[in-house]
């Protein structure tokens, strides 16, 4: 099974005029990508929570991970 950055990765368009990453997978009901985080039954995760730990570190617990672009769909770490 391919990790879950790659699966992230490999669902996402850029926009280059801002600069989201937007997440072309599935989509929970707020509107946030979500990708499972292993095998089938596996608990999902969202997609921005998952490039975030790759390219900058882990979160602390209890801690947010907020979008300054205010799309929800957008995974780019640095928004």
């Amino acid at each position: 099974m391919k990790p879950s950055i790659d699966r992230v990765l490999g669902k996402v368009q850029i926009v280059t005029e801002t600069g989201c990453w937007i997440f072309m997978g599935a989509l929970n009901e707020s509107g946030y990508g979500i990708v499972g985080t292993g095998a089938r039954g596996s608990p999902n995760d969202r997609a921005h929570r998952i490039t975030y730990r790759h390219f900058v570190g882990e979160i602390p617990a209890g801690m947010f991970v907020l979008h300054r672009c205010d799309v929800r769909s957008c995974c780019n770490p640095s928004h």
